[in-house]
């Protein structure tokens, strides 16, 4: 559940006019981060003509590290990694490996008054991850030689979009 995000809510107005939402769902590293955090939903609403409604949607999760790993631990039997590996991600290689959007288009039709959402929520894989370890240098410190190891993280593949509506 700590996963689900409710990105936009609205209700069906102007004679029930269908609305269209262009959306974008960020995923982002923060590896200093405690704690998840949702990203501030931003929507543009485009001209309107007599037929419809429609915009842009974006938003996204910035995901932390530490509840990755707590996530390891809730979905799987592998251990969860250890701080001197969770430093290593830190990394902004990793962080830009980790990030990634996903797009996708939803429409809502109605009767006027109808309670409209879109609800996102992201489908994890447990990713091999290789971090490496400088083992040996050299008097000016060039890396001669890296050890690796190689570990597991709960990571976003998926990115489901879910809209709902009342009356």
């Amino acid at each position: 559940r700590p996963y689900w995000h409710k990105i936009w809510q609205g209700d069906l107005q102007d004679n029930a006019k269908p609305i269209t939402w262009d959306c974008k769902y960020y995923h982002a590293l923060e590896a200093n981060r405690d704690n998840n955090a949702r990203m501030e939903t931003v929507t543009t609403l485009d001209d309107e003509d007599f037929i419809q409604r429609s915009g842009r949607l974006k938003t996204g999760m910035i995901y932390s590290p530490h509840r990755l790993n707590d996530l390891l631990k809730q979905i799987s039997s592998y251990p969860p990694l250890q701080d001197v590996e969770l430093k290593a991600l830190q990394s902004n290689e990793f962080k830009n490996r980790f990030s990634s959007v996903a797009r996708a288009q939803v429409t809502f039709e109605g009767d006027e008054g109808d309670i409209v959402a879109v609800w996102v929520y992201p489908e994890m894989k447990l990713q091999q991850v290789v971090l490496k370890r400088a083992e040996q240098t050299d008097e000016n410190g060039q890396i001669l030689r890296f050890s690796e190891r190689e570990v597991l993280l709960a990571m976003p593949m998926i990115t489901h979009f879910i809209g709902v509506s009342k009356k």
